[in-house]
């Protein structure tokens, strides 16, 4: 089945949303995204901007920045979580109450550069950056690898070294984070239906899974009992 990204934008009033609220007091709901060239406007990523246009209650602003790691270089996870923390509010971005991230791609390589240890652990060191801000931290795991294939109905490899450390550290990213605040980037995210030639960067679809998938946290209210 095609995931399918159909949401209803209700009339919502500001305090009434699931898991978000104005942390800061600004008079904003302000979620930023962080992460890669798989959430960076318009190179790959939509999903942000697909629950922007739905949910204009909410301010979605986008810091991901292409080819970037969780930590390590220029315009890494710790340099996007001071832009959000900061904002810009004379250009109509205001400071962050939550943080999503969504790193690991260029961490990990497409060799296995890292350990699924060190990548849990980097994720680790950037929620507590954003916290020690004073922002909440929704966390994506992070998405399958393949190899490139020459045509996009070609069958899909999973890439050999990158696989087994993505996978193992998928698992420990969530086991740190919890069910409330853990978004799941990976689990059905299908090669070739959601995924370009390169067997790295997502289509339309999968940006369209992503942006259910964190609208489904966003909104998430634990149940009474």
């Amino acid at each position: 089945m095609r995931p399918r990204f159909a949401l209803a934008a209700a009339a919502v009033g500001l305090a009434a949303f699931g898991c978000v609220w104005d942390i800061n007091g600004d008079g904003a709901i302000t979620i930023a995204c962080l992460g890669d060239s798989n959430t960076s406007y318009p190179i790959y990523g939509s999903y942000c901007e697909l629950i922007a246009a739905a949910y204009p209650s909410l301010t979605i602003l986008n810091y991901a920045v292409p080819g970037t790691k969780a930590v390590g270089g220029q315009n890494d996870g710790l340099a996007q979580i001071a832009a959000a923390h900061a904002g810009d509010p004379a250009n109509g971005k205001p400071p962050a109450d939550f943080v999503v991230l969504a790193f690991g791609t260029n961490d990990i390589s497409d060799n296995g550069l890292i350990s699924a240890t060190e990548m849990a652990d980097r994720i680790d060191q950037l929620k507590a950056a954003a916290k020690a801000d004073g922002m909440m931290v929704f966390v994506a795991s992070i998405p399958p690898r393949f190899l490139a294939r020459a045509q996009p109905t070609d069958p899909c490899t999973p890439n050999p070294s990158s696989t087994p450390v993505i996978d193992a550290a998928d698992q420990l990213i969530q086991e740190r984070t919890g069910s409330l605040w853990f978004v799941d980037f990976h689990t059905d995210v299908t090669c070739p239906d959601q995924f370009y030639v390169d067997g790295l960067h997502l289509n339309g679809t999968g940006q369209a899974l992503r942006a259910s998938r964190l609208t489904d946290r966003i909104f998430y209210v634990p149940p009474w009992h």
